[in-house]
C-alpha cells in the first residue's frame, strides 16, 4: 500500500472515529483489535448479566480492554459519566475476571474524537494504578487506535473501512502535510517569523551546516513555536509525524543531487529548495508555517547534517 493510499485509508478510518458512538464504536474497535492482536476476545453481553464489565480480552497477557464512546467528550457531564463508568467498570471486571484470568493490564478505551482525553480521566487512572500496584492502567484514545490500524496489512486495512476508492494517488503526496500546515495557520499561537533569537543547538548545527544569517534567523525563531506543531503531533497518529519527516527528508535528500557539495553556498540552496517545495503558495502565512516543520525536522537532523560530537 503506498503513501497516497495509507492517507485515503486514514481519512476513511477517521471518519468512522468522527461517526460512530457508543455501541458502533465498541463493535468497529473490536473489528480493529481482532485484526491486530489474534488473542484478542471479545466478550459479549449475555441476558441480564451482561458482559461482567469485560468489552474484550487477551488471556495470554491478561490484558483487559472496556470501551467508552461518548458523542463528545469535552462536555462536563460526559466527563463526569467518563470517570464513574472507569471506576465501575474496572472494579465490576476485577472482581468478575481477576479471579478466572489475572488483570496485568486494563486499558480504557475512549473515543475522544482526536481531541485528547480530559484531565480527570487521567487523574483517576492514576488513582486506580496506585491503588492496584500490580496493574498497568493506560487510555487507549483515537490516535492510538489509528496507530494499531495504519499498521496492519493491507487486507486488513481494507477490510476494517471497507473499500479504499479508487483516485489518482499520485496527487496526494502532499495531503498530510498540507493538513500540518493548515493546522498550524488555524492555531491561536503566534507563528510569525520575523524575530532572531539564541539557542545554542540550533547555532551548533547551523554553523556546521554554514546556513546564512537569514536562514538562522527563520530556523531559531521558528523553534519558538514548536510547542503547537507539538500538540498537533500529540492528537494524531504516530503515522502523521512519519510522513511529515519522510516528505522532509525525500526533499533534502532530492536538494542533495541538484546542489553537490562543491556549488558554493550549497546548504543555503538546499535550504531554498525544501521550503519552496513544501509550500504550497507564496503567502508569508504559509512559509512561516513550512518554516516550523523544517525547524522540528532541523532539530531531529531529519534534514541537514548532525555536528560531530552532537
Amino acid at each position: 500500500m503506498n503513501r497516497g493510499e495509507k492517507y485515503i485509508a486514514r481519512i476513511i478510518f477517521k471518519n468512522k472515529i468522527y461517526e460512530n458512538d457508543g455501541q458502533k464504536y465498541e463493535d468497529f474497535f473490536v473489528k480493529v483489535l481482532k485484526k491486530s492482536k489474534p488473542a484478542f476476545q471479545a466478550v459479549k453481553a449475555h441476558g441480564n448479566i451482561g458482559d461482567r464489565k469485560n468489552d474484550g480480552f487477551d488471556k495470554t497477557s491478561g490484558t483487559y480492554y472496556q470501551v467508552f464512546g461518548p458523542e463528545n467528550i469535552e462536555k462536563q457531564k460526559t466527563i463526569s459519566d467518563a470517570v464513574n463508568k472507569l471506576v465501575e467498570d474496572f472494579e465490576g471486571a476485577y472482581n468478575n475476571w481477576n479471579s478466572i484470568c489475572k488483570i496485568n493490564k486494563f486499558y480504557y478505551v475512549v473515543n475522544d474524537k482526536y481531541k485528547g482525553c480530559p484531565a480527570p480521566i487521567h487523574e483517576k487512572l492514576l488513582e486506580l494504578g496506585s491503588q492496584y500496584t500490580d496493574i498497568d492502567f493506560e487510555i487507549l484514545a483515537s490516535r492510538d487506535l489509528e496507530d494499531i490500524f495504519i499498521n496492519l496489512g493491507e487486507d486488513d486495512i481494507i477490510d476494517v473501512i471497507d473499500f479504499i476508492p479508487s483516485l489518482n494517488l499520485d496527487t496526494l503526496d502532499y495531503s498530510v502535510l498540507k493538513e500540518a500546515i493548515e493546522y498550524i495557520l488555524n492555531s491561536e499561537a503566534d507563528n510569525s517569523i520575523d524575530g532572531l533569537y539564541d539557542i545554542p543547538d540550533f547555532n551548533d548545527k547551523i554553523q556546521f551546516n554554514q546556513l546564512n544569517v537569514q536562514i538562522e534567523r527563520w530556523l531559531t525563531t521558528a523553534s519558538y513555536n514548536l510547542g503547537d506543531l507539538n500538540r498537533y503531533f500529540k492528537r494524531n497518529s504516530k503515522f502523521v509525524k512519519k510522513e511529515l519527516r519522510d516528505k522532509f527528508s525525500e526533499f533534502y535528500l532530492e536538494s542533495k543531487g541538484k546542489y553537490d557539495n562543491g556549488i558554493d553556498d550549497y546548504n543555503n540552496l538546499r535550504f531554498i529548495y525544501i521550503l519552496e517545495k513544501a509550500c504550497f503558495d507564496n503567502r508569508k502565512i504559509v512559509r512561516d508555517s513550512v518554516l516550523i516543520l523544517m525547524a522540528c525536522f532541523f532539530e531531529s537532523c531529519d534534514i541537514f547534517e548532525n555536528p560531530k560530537g552532537v
